[in-house]
């Protein structure tokens, strides 16, 4: 936008001082150039403006026109015209514009739930005492995991129970391989990985020896002494988080995934590297779900959480957040009523307390519902990041294509 100031009155003067009373004779001192007489305007006078002398009147001319503009625009060389409040001179102000408008929000961060949670903004403020105390001891600590002063860019937390030793065995020797410092064939890694099993105890001692000997084994268990049940997976997680804060503090983001979900991890360091991801929470995203109070197994009591919808949060199946979100959920879920679904609550209510976003795996690259187990060559081509119920079998056949991709006809 340009605003043009008109030259003032006598900007330009032509009067008749500047000639004596002979027309015919220039007062040079006072006017470099000849402006002949109009009554007397003759071909002698033509031929006396010389091209220098229209030359120099119409740079005079010109920059007089132009003083205004280039005063606009040196008031504004830093800032956007439009935008700009200073006057170009006191004569000619810049004309009062409207105000910027506001950036467009990424559709894909949510920040707003059900309507019905505007009603009930209590259930996300902490309590004034403690209700829910995380401090559960760690029986087992792989604390061989994280080196000291280590600065893992992700640390996974694999949810396990002791009986599922086939399925941490899979975990280990496919997508959860790169943990012990292996390449992903053919990809990329964006940053260095690690990776843990969360358990609880069980009072079965048979199997509580086996996974001792497991873990001496393989170093990468951590057991807390609360009772092992699926009612405690919030326990569990949180537990997680709280190993992290005292065994691998220098972990970038932290990641909770299922033990029978197979994540692209390249995909996923190269998300967190590339992506603001600060006080964000990745994963598939509910936005306004139905409390369910009839099920026993998902039964939420009205006193853990009275309102009857969810605030958004993303499913259980896989979510990543940063180091820090992740210790102040930790640390402010001691004054909160205990929810039982872990993924509502953590990052759910908690995380709506600090204002948290959300950033949604699309469904081209997740099947939130599938009715069959996915192509064996999906993770090869990049079709998918994340896919869930897949068993040992299913996760060793994905990855014998990694591996080989010539299996799916890449050469």
């Amino acid at each position: 936008m340009e605003t043009r100031c008109e030259p003032s009155p006598g900007a330009l003067q032509t009067s008749a001082d500047v000639y004596d009373s002979n027309p015919d004779t220039l007062v040079t001192e006072k006017m470099p150039f000849r402006i002949p007489a109009l009554r007397k305007f003759t071909k002698r006078h033509l031929l006396s403006i010389t091209a220098l002398n229209l030359f120099v009147l119409l740079t005079i001319l010109f920059t007089l026109d132009l003083i205004p503009r280039r005063k606009v625009r040196d008031n504004g060389t830093t800032q956007n015209q439009e935008h700009d409040q200073q006057n170009c001179s006191d004569a000619c102000p810049v004309p009062t514009v409207p105000p910027c408008k506001k950036q467009t929000v990424n559709p894909l961060y949510m920040f707003y739930g059900h309507q019905e949670l505007l009603s009930s903004p209590d259930v996300f403020i902490p309590r004034n005492s403690i209700i829910t105390p995380v401090d559960y001891n760690f029986s087992i600590k792989a604390i061989e995991v994280c080196p000291e002063k280590s600065s893992p860019l992700l640390l996974i937390m694999v949810l396990s129970m002791h009986e599922h030793v086939r399925q941490r065995s899979s975990v280990r020797n496919t997508w959860g391989s790169v943990a012990r410092d292996k390449p992903w064939p053919k990809r990329k890694l964006y940053g260095e990985t690690k990776l843990v099993f969360l358990l609880g105890t069980q009072s079965n001692n048979e199997l509580d020896k086996k996974v001792r000997e497991e873990a001496e084994v393989h170093g990468d268990i951590v057991m807390a002494d609360f009772v092992e049940s699926y009612f405690n997976l919030t326990l569990k997680v949180l537990s997680g988080l709280k190993w992290m804060k005292t065994f691998c503090p220098g972990a970038q983001f932290v990641m909770k995934v299922d033990e029978d979900s197979f994540p692209d991890i390249p995909r996923i360091t190269n998300l967190l590297v590339s992506t603001e991801m600060q006080n964000t929470i990745y994963g598939p995203l509910a936005f306004s779900e139905f409390v369910d109070r009839t099920i026993l197994k998902a039964k939420v009591s009205k006193d853990a959480y009275p309102p009857n919808w969810y605030p958004p949060h993303v499913k259980g199946n896989m979510y990543v957040m940063p180091n820090a979100l992740a210790l102040n959920i930790l640390n402010v879920s001691r004054y909160f009523p205990y929810v039982n679904i872990e993924d509502a609550f953590i990052t759910g209510i908690l995380a709506k307390h600090f204002n948290a976003r959300h950033l949604d795996v699309p469904a081209s690259l997740y099947d939130r519902h599938p009715k069959n187990a996915p192509d064996v060559c999906s993770f090869v081509f990049e079709k998918i990041i994340l896919a869930q119920q897949i068993s040992p079998e299913m996760a060793e056949r994905f990855w014998r294509r990694i591996v080989s991709p010539e299996l799916c006809g890449i050469v």
